[in-house]
This record gives C-alpha cells, structure tokens and sequence, in this order.
C-alpha cells in the first residue's frame, strides 16, 4: 500500500483510478490533508469529492474513518475500493456482535485503509473505545452539510462529531459537500470544532449542464418530446412509488425503454433494475429521490423532474447527476400551475405541528406496544399502512413525523420493504451437521447461517438473506429454498413476516419529555423546509434572471454571468407580445387548436404562449372549449 514518500498524489491516482491528472480543487484539498491540516471542501455534485479523501488516505499511514450518511453510499464506495484492490471495510446496522468485534479487529490489525460508517455507528462507545486503539490518518466527514439545522438533510448525530477532535487530538478532518449556502458553510466550521480550516470552494457551476423549466400544459406530450431529442441515458425523478412504476410501464408501452426504482422495492429488484440501467439495458430511469446518492454513470444525458423537487440542494444534487462525462447534457423541469400547489400542499401544508408530532409518537409506541422508560435500542417491523389507517391518518402527514423522529435520533429509520425471516432450529446441532454431511448443495447455504447466527438453536433470529446469499455464493431464492427445505423436514421453524418500514429506537419512551428536548430545534427545521419550498417556486417562477444564475446567486456565487443555454437565456426574441397575439389569431382563423398546436405554429415558449392566451381570453378575442381547444 502506498505510503507518503514513496508515491506522489498523481501516481497514486494514476494507479488505482487511471487518471494522469485532478480535477477543480482536489489536488489542493488533498495537500492540505496530507500536511495535517483540517480542511473543508465545497464542490460541485460529480466534482470528485471522494478522490479528496482516497488519495491523501493512500499516502498516510493508518486508517482513514470516513462518516457518510447513506448506506447505499457506504456500499457504493466499498465495493468500488475492494475492486481497485484497496483495503476498505463498512460498519453498518445489522451486523452481530462478533461481526462488529471482527471488523474493528481488522482496524486495529488488519492494514485496512477506509473504515466507512454513520455518525450514529461511529459515536456507540464501543466502536469508539475500540478505534482509540488503531492509527488514525485522517476524518473525513461527507455530506456535511447534514451538521446544519439550515441544511436540507439536517441529522443531528453530525453535530455531536464535534467530540472526535477531542477524542483523537492531532487527527485532522475533511468536511466535503455539494450543497452549502452561507450560513450551513459556517455551521460546518463552527459545529465540526475545526482548527482554522482552510476553505475551499469550488464552484457550482457546470458548464455543460443547460436547466430548463418547462411550463407545459401536457406533460406526457412534453416529455415524450424531450427523450425523442436524447441519446443517452436518461433519469426521471417523481415523488411517489406508484408514480415510479405507472411512468416506467406508459414508457415503455409507447416505446421507450425504461426501468423503475423507489425506495419501497425489495432490494433484489433494486439490484435488477438498477444492473439493467446501469447496463444500458433501459435508456431511462424511473425513479423517486431514493435513488442515484453514489451513482455515477457518465452517459447520463437527460435529468427530467416530473414533480417539482422539495429544495434547490436536492434539485441541484439530482440534476448533477447528468452530464458527468463532460458532453453537454440537459436538466429540464416539467411543471404546470397545479403542481406549485401540490408542492406546497405536499412539503408545507403538511407539517406537522409539535403537538401533533407528540401525538404521533404516543400513538407509535401504543401501536408496537412499548412501555413507558422501555425500548432503548431495540428494533421493530412497523405496517405503516395499518397503523395510519388504524388511526385515520394522513400519511404523508405521519411519515414528515417519522422523518423528523429520525433526523433527530429518537428512532433510526429503514424505509423499504422488508420480507423478514426468523428461524429456530428443532434439532440438535449434531443432527443438523450429520444431516448436512450427505447433501453439499444444502450444506454450502446453511453452514454461513450455523456461523453468522449461534443462537439459532435457543430461540428464533432474524436471518438476512441477502447477506447468506453473499457468504454462500448464492442467490436469495436459493437461501429462501433452502430453509422452506428444512421446515418441510421439521429440521427448522419459520416465521416470516412482512413491512415497509423498520423502527429502531433509539431512546427509551418518556413521551412528551422526548419530543419537548427537540421542540426548539424542530421549529428551525420546519422554518427551513418552508423557506426551502418558497424558493423553489421563485426559481421556476423567476423567467427574468438566467437559470444557471438563480442557482449559483442561491449557493453564494456572485458576479454569475448568464450561461447563454437555459430556458430564460434561450427565449425566442423574434416574437413580442403583441406579434404573439397576432400570430395567435392568425393561426386560429384557420379553425380551432391546442396550446401544442399554437406553440408548434407560432414557435414560442409554452410560458409565454400562455400568458398571450390568458391576455386574449380576458379581452374576449378568444374562447376555450371543455376539451381545452382554443377558437376564435
């Protein structure tokens, strides 16, 4: 492994990534690291944010703890360290006690150089105690902009990190983000208790991405019109499941080739349609914003909202997502007047109170049947369809309440949809293994579980399928096979079980006493999500100000020049207001039309179009019909 003398940065990046030589601002960042000297690093989404700390961590002795809060990121950055041949381990929840004493052994002994884990995961006393005990090169903390109550992914396990510089003195730290304004730039200094960090921020602009908002009044002809200009892959983002999946199957009846992906999905169909987009089996991308944190296809040519998106940071991570070969690529948002009403009704008119956060929370313990002073730590399957409709309510409404629950560490929670397996063996341990000394197929699955899960012969456990699969070379099917083998035989007990969400609680019941310790920093929350939502809705709003501008003024860029591309930019000029309402005549003299009828006759925008429109209907020089055909 590569130590500081004997390799240089670029050859460390040229050995393991390909690479002659950085992009933007990495090679200053990991300098600065590499001297020993905290740092915070603000560049744009596909910037190369994780070289920053991969590099440096090449070329320092120990072990790098990178803090993520994602674990499909996590994953994402292991597997792709494990295939270049690079040391790297994950700490994330599930793992028994012997698989977390093992993985930090491998710390500690192992020559590993990336231990990768939630904020939550790394501050337990016990990874703490155990980290103490190995050679730290570095911290780097990823989407820090989490730490900020003003941020748009606020968590407050990120604030505690604070403790690190204390616990592990002379240890510099990397703080990286996408998404900083101003105030969430200074809470990152301030809360991470950095030593003079040096700043960098890069800017956000991306010069081959052009953004355009699209006022249509038909956004199933809009969008077909978009894609039929694309050759690329293409990502569609919408905010529901069922919107995922009814999007994806009208796509491909008129056509087109296209998956799906949402958070509620088993992961063995997360895994399948992602393999086939990735793959390029599927040009387009289905997907709400569960999916693309750690994606990073080059060919993506086209991000289209269907819905517009709660914040500008979530739209400006998710458009990032195009155009990371550096060939021009588009960003296009699709919106009619009726969904500034369902933003707001959706992301404000929803949030919930503190009052009623109170109630949710009794109500969530009643429902799980946890007692008062109890559940410190202890995880449960929730139906959360049955319980909101067990106590008529709303749930968009309840799942904003679960949401906050978890930025603020009262509960840890999984959103997917969870097949989950217990089992106890009825026989002995011996007759188990003789059982298993004639049947090798059988053999190969169960052993993995006789290891992973000694107390399978006392009571029931949770099995992971995933996770057997993995350590038997398997597929789930085969696991699940398997164990349905077992029980026909009376060799094994099953209870299997389904849900769509996983609560971990993390502190005990106490009721309003729990939800009174947040209350404060729960109202700068919901003021932050309202705030967040108003200026989305000024951003598609505001046809005066260049795109490519509005988003750079909102991260602090100033002095933005326009970009010359975007839907304000490339506004057709040839055409007034009043030659637009003449032209809008003329072609309705030959009979009625459509708005898209009159946009392709006159060749203007969908916005502008329609404000002639609204002009003319309240002169009365024009009429619409029930079916929205325009007339004389």
């Amino acid at each position: 492994m590569p130590e500081k003398g004997k390799h240089t940065a670029r050859s460390v990046l040229k050995t393991y990534w390909g690479h002659d030589t950085f992009r933007g601002l990495q090679e200053v960042v990991i300098n600065t690291i590499i001297d020993g000297k905290d740092c915070v690093a603000i560049m744009p989404t596909g910037g190369g944010k994780s070289i920053c700390y991969q590099v440096p961590a090449l070329l320092s002795e120990g072990i790098c703890l990178v803090v993520s809060p994602l674990v499909a990121l996590i994953k994402d950055q292991v597997a792709g360290l494990n295939r270049r041949g690079i040391k790297a381990l994950e700490l994330t929840g599930g793992l028994s006690f012997e698989e977390t004493n093992r993985i930090l052994d491998n710390c500690v002994y192992g020559g590993y150089k990336f231990l990768y884990l939630s904020p939550e995961r790394l501050l337990q006393p016990l990874i703490l105690n155990r980290l103490s005990q190995a050679k730290l090169s570095f911290v780097a903390i990823d989407e820090a902009h989490c730490i900020s109550q003003w941020g748009h992914d606020f968590r407050p396990a990120y604030g505690k990190l604070a403790t690190l510089k204390d616990l592990f003195p002379g240890i510099p730290t990397l703080a990286l983000s996408a998404t900083a304004t101003a105030n969430v730039l200074e809470d990152i200094q301030s809360k991470l208790n950095l030593s003079q960090p040096t700043i960098f921020k890069d800017s956000i602009l991306r010069p081959n991405i052009s953004y355009i908002v699209d006022y249509t009044e038909d956004k199933t002809y809009a969008l077909s019109a978009h894609l039929k200009k694309v050759g690329g892959s293409v990502i569609i983002y919408v905010r529901s499941r069922n919107h995922a999946i009814d999007v994806a199957r009208e796509l491909n009846a008129r056509g087109f080739s296209a998956a799906h992906y949402h958070g509620g999905m088993p992961t063995p169909d997360k895994d399948k349609q992602m393999t086939l987009w990735i793959n390029d089996g599927a040009q387009i991308m289905v997907a709400t914003s569960a999916f693309g944190m750690g994606i990073d296809k080059a060919n993506v040519e086209l991000i289209i909202h269907l819905d517009l998106p709660e914040s500008l940071e979530a739209y400006y991570q998710e458009s990032g997502r195009a155009g990371r070969d550096g060939q021009p690529s588009k960003a296009v948002i699709l919106y009619h007047d009726f969904d500034k009403n369902r933003l707001t009704s959706f992301f404000v008119d929803q949030l919930p109170t503190i009052e009623f956060i109170k109630t949710i929370y009794r109500q969530l313990c009643s429902f799980l049947q946890i007692a008062y002073g109890e559940s410190n730590d202890q995880l449960f399957q929730l139906d959360f369809i049955s319980f909101c409709d067990h106590h008529r309510l709303a749930k968009n409404k309840v799942y904003q309440v679960l949401k906050i629950l978890d930025q603020h560490s009262i509960i840890s929670l999984r959103d997917n949809y969870k097949s989950e397996y217990k089992i106890k063996f009825n026989q002995s341990s011996q007759f188990v293994l003789n059982y298993l000394q004639d049947r090798p197929e059988l053999a190969q699955i169960v052993l993995p579980i006789l290891r992973n899960y000694t107390n399978c012969f006392e009571h029931l456990v949770s099995v992971d399928l995933s996770r057997i699969a993995h350590a038997s070379n398997g597929t789930v099917a085969q696991v699940s096979s398997a164990l349905e083998r077992l029980y026909k035989q009376n060799i094994v007990a099953i209870e299997r079980s389904d849900s769509d969400l996983s609560l971990l609680f993390i502190q005990p019941r106490e009721d309003d006493k729990t939800i009174n310790r947040i209350a404060k920093e729960v109202g700068m929350v919901l003021k932050g999500k309202i705030d967040r939502v108003n200026r989305v809705l000024k951003y598609v709003e505001n046809n005066q100000t260049c795109k490519t501008v509005q988003l750079a003024s909102y991260f602090g860029a100033k002095n933005t020049p326009n970009c010359g591309k975007c839907s304000v930019c490339m506004v057709p000029t040839d055409l007034k207001p009043k030659d637009l309402e003449t032209a809008i005549l003329e072609t309705l003299s030959e009979g009625p039309k459509t708005s898209r009828e009159l946009s392709e006759a006159t060749g203007s925008a969908s916005k502008l179009l329609t404000s002639s429109l609204k002009k003319l209907l309240k002169k009365d020089r024009i009429k619409v019909s029930l079916d929205n055909r325009y007339s004389l």
